[in-house]
């Protein structure tokens, strides 16, 4: 009989060759037993660590998981009689919503010289990157993400559903806007508010305090909304929609554009400089005030266009399908060798000279002078990328692959996930954020 060890809260484990069985958490440990003991000391957890779970394998049959709350600090695993081969502990630590933000491992021979109870001390370390899943009331289909600081994101999606999700770890509740309509795009206005556009001509403005919904009520679906600032608000949609408000608050007035092609991005670079790129090769230069007047941009290219941004007036980058990428100076468009056969869907654009777009069959351009493919190392198609900077870049899509690029090296990262993933935005390289279908809303864990 060994004599009783005051050893704490202990977690007593059996480690038999079909599994890991749980025999009680004992303030003392003490018994007589032949089997061989190891005790597993544990450090102190990150201080937003909130659940401890421990895997085991015992010759490579894996055992049952485990899991404790912070008060275990010690472990008691008994070996069967006879056991040979290596021993083999995992223990990662989540916080509240399910990250995981820490690791450790133990490998031990069995019998290897073990003693009938021998020691062991794990140490705790950052686990490899992940995105990990925050927990939303309920699981709507999100179609756009904003983050206004890395505790303070917004969420759009179907049925007229806004998530503000804030705080350290994040948690989010339901905004409504007032309809039930599909809300497709999102634009960050201030620090502390965004804007969101929808089916049947939907534009709101989102902030802590709740949503404003304008009273612009048209049968065109919106699809892109972009400010200059509060009272300059521009929209585009189906049909050739394009609309300008004087704040959510304020009066609407449709802008001609020349064009019943459905309008897909819109982007500017002040109240009187604006750029649109749509359906069926339409590019549109809109300047003026009142009224605003649209001129349409001549292409040697036939594509949809899927999105357009603009850094000063002599240099809008748009991409779309058929591998297009242009980059237009004053009042001409020039197209880019591109030499992969993809539908672009999406851009990011860090500086005047440079550009990253991402598109089907996980296609991956990166633009600067030339603009070679980049390996992005999956085949899904992905649909929307943002970055922090040239270097730090993030693209999401379907089969919920999430990529990141570090310079020109990409590679996926584990999303907990298989959902379609619609939308990435973030405030630098450590706090990025993805939505998708079924309520799926994303952390970056670095």
């Amino acid at each position: 009989m060994r004599d009783r060890m005051n050893v704490g809260t202990v977690g007593r484990f059996w480690i038999g060759l079909l599994g890991v069985f749980l025999l009680g958490l004992l303030p003392t440990l003490g018994a007589c037993n032949s089997e061989p003991l190891i005790l597993i000391d544990l450090p102190p957890w990150p201080g937003t660590g909130t659940q401890l779970r421990m895997r085991t394998q015992l010759q490579g049959m894996a055992g049952r998981d485990q899991t404790f709350t912070q008060m275990e600090r010690r472990i008691a695993l008994y070996l069967p009689a006879g056991a040979e081969g290596t021993l083999r502990v995992d223990f990662s630590v989540y916080d509240s919503t399910g990250c995981e933000i820490s690791v450790a491992s133990l490998t031990e021979p069995v019998p290897g010289g073990l003693p009938k109870a021998a020691q062991r001390t794990v140490t705790f370390e950052l686990p490899p990157p992940a995105a990990c899943r925050i927990p939303l009331p309920m699981p709507l289909d999100l179609n756009a993400v904003v983050a206004l600081n890395p505790t303070t994101v917004f969420a759009a999606g179907s049925f007229g559903s806004v998530f503000r999700c804030a705080g350290s770890p994040l948690s989010c509740t339901l905004t409504p806007v007032g309809n039930t309509y599909s809300l497709n795009a999102m634009f960050r206005l201030n620090d502390t508010s965004v804007l969101v556009a929808g089916d049947n001509g939907t534009i709101a403005d989102c902030s802590s305090v709740g949503c404003a919904l304008s009273n612009h009520q048209v049968v065109s679906n919106l699809n892109s909304i972009w400010a200059s600032d509060p009272t300059n608000i521009f929209a585009v949609g189906t049909g050739g929609y394009m609309v300008r408000c004087s704040g959510v608050s304020g009066g609407c007035t449709q802008i001609a554009t020349g064009t019943t092609n459905n309008l897909l991005k819109v982007h500017g670079l002040g109240p009187s400089q604006v750029y649109v790129a749509g359906a069926g090769n339409v590019v549109l230069s809109c300047q003026g005030t009142a009224p605003m007047t649209c001129t349409t941009r001549g292409l040697s290219v036939t594509s949809d266009l899927t999105s357009i941004f603009a850094t000063d007036v002599n240099n809008q980058w748009v991409v779309g399908s058929r591998q297009t990428i242009l980059r237009c100076t004053g009042t001409t468009c020039m197209p880019q060798t591109v030499n992969v056969a993809t539908d672009l869907k999406a851009l990011f654009v860090p500086d005047t000279s440079n550009l990253w777009a991402v598109g089907t069959g996980g296609a991956m351009v990166r633009c600067m002078g030339t603009c070679p493919p980049i390996t992005s190392g999956t085949t899904a198609d992905l649909l929307s990328v943002w970055g922090s900077d040239l270097n730090n870049v993030f693209a999401v899509g379907t089969n919920g692959v999430m990529v990141r690029c570090e310079g020109t090296t990409c590679a996926p990262i584990p999303s907990m996930t298989t959902n379609q993933l619609t939308s990435v935005h973030g405030t630098d390289k450590d706090h990025v954020f993805a939505v998708g279908k079924g309520g799926v809303f994303l952390r970056y864990q670095p």
